[in-house]
Order: structure tokens, then C-alpha cells, then sequence
């Protein structure tokens, strides 16, 4: 428990420290129960930073502010997690709700919502002490760093995050055109693949940076829910049929090129039962995790049998897939909660995945 987090006029407060938790694994406790119950909270010491796992039920989380400071201040709690499923927020003064907002993929009031990122939460505080009380539930992964902002502060952010996202999909749509030029030679079908799993790849990184549920599908829940693995595991797809046709390992490797083939006919199935909500979402969670897994070191198996024959052009391929496989790899052990969470990974992926991207030119 914390007191005076406000005391000093700071830009921008990182939260978790000051957290306390609850489990709720039934998800039978309401909000006015819960601030009676402030004794049972723990503090945060023994959890990955940030990150909760996954879990089945809900988790509340405490806070205490005490506000000192002698002029108001707009302030913004900012998730920093945008595929966090569902994160209620009450604010008490005196035991006494005076504001609940909802947020997440899941919210009832995404679509009455401005087109705007849809996990932070304008807030004010008075002068004096009060109490935050968050529920957060998410089908996949509950990744749950959150920060209070100053306003102006979070439009400074926020604007510079849009600029880097705007260069890195400015760089793919330059290799999407590239490669679409290429549609009319004979080898339409390795560039279509190519096209494919680099539209994919710059939606799913769109999407990790909350860019996408911010300007392409703010008002539709399902695709906010289920984009991330929809585009994950059609990069996998379409990045596996590229793979296939330009390394012909066909007749050195027979079992890496079969497991290359099944793995990409899997990742377009389970797609289609997602899009036809077919398969429940934690189940699709763990499958998008577990086919990026091993097809990567599937791949590395096939860039290496390759280079091994000779083909030392692909010593630059292959880093750049160690790279990617490496990030990929710490993405994957963040979103089963076995490391804590970091905006770095979500930063090193995104450039692994350019670097890769590039590296088969």
C-alpha cells in the first residue's frame, strides 16, 4: 500500500509497484465487497512484473493515491497491454464510487467509445487521499502494465509512437508493392506467399502496438478480440508457403519439408475456425504460440540443411531468423507469463520481424 504517489508534480507514474492484488478465481466479487476487503490484498513481490499469466477467473488490483499537490492536473491510466481482454476501473473518495470505466475487447461500451486507444482512461483527482480498485479477466494472456500520465505527456508519447509505427509500415508496404510487382513472372506463387506473410506480419505488429483496434476495428469486438491470432497465424501461413518454394529442400530434408506443409495447412484451418468461432479463444491462444514455436525452428532446420549445400548467401537469411526466433521466443514465454513483461520485447519483435522480412531480398 502506498500513500502520496501524487505528492510531487511528476509527468508520468508507473503503477505496478505500488499495486496490491486479490484473486478472485470465481469471479464472484463486486466491487463494493472487494474495498472491504483491503486486508486480504498481497503485494506484487513473488509476480513476474506486470504480468498475472493466465488465469480463468479475475484479479483485483488496489492502489492508493494520495493526491498533495496544489493544482489540478489531467491525468491518463494507460494500459500498456492493447489485447487486454477486459479491465473494470472504479475510483473511490471515502469508500464511495465516484467514477467506473470499463475498457478491454470485451468492454459492453466499445462501441460507444470515440475512435481513440481504447485502454486509457482519462482521470482527476482531487486534493486529499483515494483509492483505485481494477478488475482485470482476459481469456489469454493478462498482461497488465499500467501507468498514470499527465495528459500532455501522453499525447507526446503517443504521437511519437504513431511516427516510428507510421516508418515501420511505411518500410512494409514498400515490400507488399515490391513483391506484388512480381506477380506476373513465373514465380507468382513464391511472391503472392511473400505479399501475404508481410501484410500479415505489419498488421500483427500494428496490432501488439494497439494501433490496429485504434484505427481499423475500434468498434468491431470480435475482430479486436481475435485479430492477433488471425494475423499471427496467417503470417505463419503464408511466410511457410514462401519458405517451402525458395528453400527446395525437398530431396536433403523429405521431414522438414512435410512438417513445413502440414504446419502451414494447420495454421489456415485453425484461421477459419477462428473466423467462424469455432475454436474458444484460449485454445486458439495457445496454438498460434505453440505452431510459431516450431515452425521457427523448423525453418532454421531447412536455412541450415540449405546452407550446408552450398548456398552461403543465406548466412545473412539465417541471422536474421535467429534474431526473429530469439525475439519470438521471449514474446512467447511473456504471453504464458513466465517472464515479466517488458515494452522492449514488443520493440525488439517488431524490428526482427523487419529485419527479417528484409533479409530474403
Amino acid at each position: 500500500c502506498i500513500s502520496s504517489v501524487l505528492a510531487t508534480p511528476s509527468t508520468s507514474i508507473d503503477l505496478w509497484p505500488h499495486v496490491r492484488v486479490l484473486d478472485d478465481s470465481r469471479k464472484l466479487l463486486s466491487a463494493e465487497t472487494v474495498i472491504t476487503l483491503k486486508s486480504q490484498f498481497t503485494d506484487t513481490k513473488n509476480i513476474p512484473y506486470s504480468n498475472l499469466g493466465m488465469r480463468t477467473g479475475a484479479v483485483w488490483m488496489h492502489i492508493s493515491l494520495d493526491n498533495k499537490i496544489d493544482f489540478d492536473k489531467d491525468w491518463v491510466l494507460t494500459f500498456g497491454y492493447p489485447l487486454l481482454g477486459l479491465a473494470e476501473i472504479y475510483v473511490f473518495k471515502d469508500d464511495v464510487i465516484v467514477k467506473r470505466v470499463e475498457v478491454g475487447y470485451s468492454s459492453k461500451t466499445i462501441k460507444n467509445r470515440p475512435q481513440s486507444h481504447n485502454l486509457d482512461v482519462p482521470l482527476s483527482f482531487g486534493r486529499g487521499k483515494h483509492e483505485i480498485l481494477i478488475r482485470v479477466t482476459s481469456e489469454g494472456s493478462l498482461l497488465v502494465p499500467m501507468k498514470l500520465t499527465e495528459s500532455n505527456r501522453d499525447f507526446q508519447d503517443r504521437s511519437r509512437n504513431s511516427l516510428i509505427q507510421g516508418a515501420y509500415l511505411g518500410v512494409m508496404l514498400g515490400l507488399i508493392i515490391y513483391a506484388l510487382g512480381h506477380i506476373g513472372t513465373a514465380r507468382k506463387y513464391k511472391y503472392f506467399s511473400y505479399a501475404g506473410a508481410a501484410l500479415s506480419m505489419a498488421l500483427f505488429t500494428f496490432t501488439l502496438q494497439g494501433m490496429s483496434n485504434e484505427y481499423f476495428w475500434n468498434s468491431v469486438p470480435f475482430l479486436a478480440q481475435h485479430a492477433a491470432h488471425v494475423l499471427i497465424l496467417s503470417y505463419l501461413g503464408f511466410s511457410l508457403c514462401f519458405v517451402k518454394s525458395a528453400l527446395n529442400v525437398k530431396e536433403s530434408a523429405p521431414f522438414l519439408f512435410k512438417t513445413v506443409y502440414y504446419i502451414r495447412n494447420a495454421a489456415f484451418i485453425i484461421v477459419l475456425l477462428i473466423l467462424l468461432d469455432l475454436i474458444p479463444f484460449r485454445a486458439a491462444h495457445l496454438l498460434a504460440i505453440g505452431l510459431s514455436v516450431f515452425s521457427l525452428i523448423i525453418v532454421l532446420g531447412m536455412l541450415w540443411v540449405s546452407i550446408n549445400e552450398n548456398s552461403k548467401k543465406l548466412w545473412f537469411i539465417f541471422g536474421g531468423w535467429v534474431f526473429y526466433t530469439i525475439t519470438s521466443f521471449m514474446l512467447s514465454a511473456m504471453f504464458l507469463g513466465l517472464v515479466r513483461y517488458s515494452p522492449n520485447i514488443f520493440d525488439y519483435f517488431q524490428l526482427a520481424s523487419l529485419i527479417e522480412m528484409l533479409s530474403w531480398f
